[in-house]
């Protein structure tokens, strides 16, 4: 919830992308299959991670 827009998308096989627009909250669906899959936003390049799916 904060002031700037931010995405969630995944670095490989395009698993999920997902928009946020400044101050709103957004779900999506995470990938079904186990694994770890590494993130970032595409407008701040200091901003990554990685979602596990167990």
């Amino acid at each position: 919830m904060d002031g700037e827009n931010h995405t969630v998308t995944a670095d490989s096989a395009n698993a999920f992308d997902v928009k946020a627009t400044a101050g709103s909250t957004v779900m999506f669906k995470a990938p079904t299959a186990p694994g770890s899959y590494a993130f970032h936003c595409t407008y701040h390049s200091n901003m990554h991670g990685v979602l596990v799916v167990k």
